[in-house]
């Protein structure tokens, strides 16, 4: 009987997968995952009622198989349903790809003062080593957002090996949930994130940094439960090892050192002496990998600060020219910087006026095109060129952005709010539910239950709110940017679900020997 149940729910998982392959009968989808996770709740019930907490390992095989049956299907069978290339060929994830108008900063490979962090262009690097890949070559033959189904095409290679890399990350993290919870259902969930577009959706088969993003961000997610859940103290520098590989990834990503924080605040609440050692490890493993870009930067210049010379200066101009005023001519260092000032000014108003009359009453529409234009109109128009572009534009950022810092910080507060409710980007709804209820509910049980697993979802919803953070007051919180993290919040609804559910069935259970207890006793 048990394992008729565990086949026959392990095989619905599979069958999720290949109703994709077949997307003109969405109906045929729907009723499959229904049947899925009605079938993975029975046997995950079944098997803890009849096994209590023993492990059930040979039970959870056929469930880890399943998984990798459905990436197969969702990569390479499949056609790919967030295709961002241009085409209506229906391409699998595995058969095409393309590159994005960013994509060239990485390829082109991470020099000294470069805006991007270095790891992804190495990770290109590694990727098609051997192949003599030329990046002005590859710029001049190969269309941006163009689909590339040309198996010679160099880029591949690196297509190929983010999708791998990220698929294993997650089946890795699916494995150890499944060992830390004792149960299947975090097959279920690792499906519906791959399924309903949470893997790097628009990303997977472009050349930009998600999927690796991702890929270290699984595993730094796995050791953050496994040490709520068993206490290991050497997982503190493991965790310390990931934080700065995300980092070395992409700048944004420094938000997931809030995961760190929490696992070494939860350390020492529970024993002080036992964890100061791995949690200073953890800083020290952390601060090493930071300062790559520095060092490296000091290799290649003698200057210890170069590589910092250009970091995300695009969008600190593009902000610092949302909030700069008139009397701000007066914080320029020379009278060039001045005069320029005052230009960008006018040409701001006469942008955002085009902007007003596009978006109308649409904010998001109005924000996301102020930004794009301060920085591409107003900032850097065409023909604007100067040899010492960076320096100049951080000079002048840096004086406006001190001053309106309030004003800054209140645009960037408004631009968080709608990362997280604008159906166009935020995720997190279920019906007429909107975002705030479910947070609120989430926190709700997050202080009834506490717990590692109330504690564990409330730190990854902060992760989510501090990367759209960051975001909001740094770029744009457009789709990929927002849902690179919003997988984040499902794991952890995830989780005060199956907290709930845990205890109901100890409270059922514990009634039922009580009643049996009485009854023997009378």
């Amino acid at each position: 009987m048990t394992w008729v149940l565990v086949i026959l729910s392990s095989s619905a998982l599979i069958g999720v997968a290949s109703a994709r392959a077949i997307p003109q009968f969405p109906a045929l989808r729907a009723v499959l995952w229904i049947l899925a996770i009605l079938l993975n709740i029975f046997c995950a019930w079944f098997l803890r009622r009849k096994y209590g907490s023993s492990q059930t390992w040979p039970y959870v095989i056929p469930f880890l198989v399943a998984i990798l049956i459905a990436n197969y299907l969702f990569v390479v069978v499949a056609p790919y349903r967030w295709q961002g290339c241009q085409t209506d060929v229906p391409y699998s994830a595995w058969d095409a790809y393309c590159t994005a108008p960013d994509s060239a900063s990485y390829y082109f490979g991470y020099q000294v003062g470069s805006p991007r962090n270095p790891l992804y262009p190495w990770f290109i690097k590694l990727s098609t080593l051997g192949i003599g890949f030329d990046p002005a070559v590859y710029y001049q033959h190969y269309p941006v957002s163009v689909a590339i189904s040309a198996r010679d095409a160099p880029l591949f290679r690196v297509v190929h090996a983010q999708i791998i890399v990220l698929l294993a990350a997650g089946f890795a993290a699916c494995t150890i949930m499944m060992a830390l919870l004792n149960s299947p259902l975090p097959a279920v969930l690792f499906l519906f994130l791959f399924d309903f577009g949470c893997l790097a959706p628009h990303e997977l088969n472009e050349v930009l940094t998600e999927p690796l993003v991702q890929t270290w961000l699984f595993p730094l997610v796995a050791v953050f439960l496994m040490f709520l859940w068993k206490g290991w103290k050497n997982l503190l520098p493991v965790a310390g090892l990931f934080c700065g590989l995300l980092y070395l990834t992409r700048q944004a990503a420094a938000y997931t050192m809030i995961l760190l924080v929490a696992m070494i605040v939860w350390g020492m609440l529970t024993n002080w002496r036992v964890y100061i050692l791995p949690a200073v490890t953890s800083i020290v493993v952390l601060v090493c990998l930071v300062v790559i870009p520095d060092l490296y930067g000091y290799v290649k210049t003698g200057d210890f600060l170069a590589a910092q010379n250009s970091l995300q200066y695009q969008y600190r101009v593009a902000f610092a020219m949302q909030v700069a005023q008139p009397e701000d001519v007066s914080l320029m260092r020379d009278e060039e910087s001045r005069q320029w000032l005052l230009a960008a000014l006018e040409r701001r108003d006469i942008e955002h006026r085009k902007v007003d009359e596009m978006c109308q009453q649409d904010l998001y529409c109005r924000m996301v095109y102020y930004i794009d234009t301060n920085l591409y109109q107003v900032a850097m128009p065409p023909g604007f060129i100067r040899a010492d572009l960076p320096g100049f534009l951080m000079s002048i950022s840096t004086r406006i952005l001190t001053r309106h810092w309030t004003d800054y910080v209140a645009f960037g507060a408004r631009f968080w709010m709608l990362g997280i409710t604008d159906p166009r980007v935020g995720r997190i709804r279920v019906g007429g539910i909107g975002p705030w209820l479910i947070y609120a509910l989430c926190f709700v049980v997050v202080f009834v239950r506490r717990g590692p697993a109330g504690f564990a979802a409330a730190m990854l919803i902060l992760a989510h709110f501090t990367h759209l953070a960051l975001i909001s007051t740094h770029s744009v919180p457009m789709i990929r940017t927002v849902r690179a993290s919003d997988f984040l919040v499902v794991i952890a609804i995830f989780l005060l679900l199956w907290d709930i559910a845990e205890r109901i069935s100890q409270g059922v259970g514990d009634a039922r020997r009580r009643s049996i207890t009485s009854s023997q006793t009378t």
